[in-house]
């Protein structure tokens, strides 16, 4: 909850929090649920009682420091854990739903809250110019001026969706370090199993380094 971290249908079923998944036609086994589930449409699926003491404390309050050092200045995980509270208080469950009520109504109407809807919507609004119709040209290869942190992270970035890269430094130790920074960063990644050794050997097969313009 704290994290808004999304589950896959299967991770959703395993754990208990759906009652069926559809693999083939959608509506078909929908329906053929439905049909089956007729007498008790509602999901009877048992829902275990909430911790309570000591213990639920003591992880609602590890969770919360957890969540503000992730997410320093939000004031969401407050409300979350308050919810949370409330559901190990042992209190009925229409007072709970008074609090979460509540405590969703103080953030639906916060600054944070209005602030994150408008960047949401800017930021696809940003990408949708009005009246350029024109495709975007096929990237065939990429110029980097800067072997840098950020010129070597641009560097990456391209290599790793397959689009050759000519990074071009100023000096020729410049150029070693950004390229020695960029293989240990890739190295990492191999020996934590996160790409093959083919993969960063193909990788680094498609960063060009350069001190010479012309090669751009």
């Amino acid at each position: 909850i704290l994290t808004g971290a999304s589950l896959k249908a299967p991770q959703a079923l395993a754990q208990g929090i759906v009652d069926a998944v559809a693999t083939r036609d959608v509506v078909e086994e929908a329906a053929a649920f439905a049909l089956a589930h007729a007498p008790k449409p509602v999901s009877r699926r048992p829902v275990p009682p909430a911790s309570s003491g000591a213990a639920a404390t003591k992880a609602l309050d590890a969770a919360l420091a957890a969540a503000k050092k992730q997410s320093p200045g939000m004031v969401a995980p407050d409300g979350i854990i308050t919810c949370l509270r409330a559901a190990c208080s042992g209190m009925s469950f229409e007072e709970g739903l008074k609090v979460e009520m509540r405590e969703f109504v103080k953030l639906l109407f916060g600054v944070q809250s209005k602030a994150l809807r408008h960047l949401f919507f800017a930021e696809r609004t940003a990408a949708k110019i009005p009246g350029i119709t024109a495709a975007p040209a096929p990237l065939k290869k990429v110029g980097i001026l800067g072997a840098g942190l950020m010129g070597g992270g641009i560097a990456m970035c391209f290599a790793q969706k397959g689009v050759p890269v000519v990074l071009k430094d100023a000096k020729q130790e410049w150029l070693d370090d950004g390229v020695k920074k960029i293989r240990g960063l890739w190295e990492a990644q191999a020996q934590k199993g996160k790409i093959s050794k083919e993969e960063f050997e193909r990788l680094m097969g498609l960063i060009k380094p350069t001190v010479h313009y012309e090669d751009l």
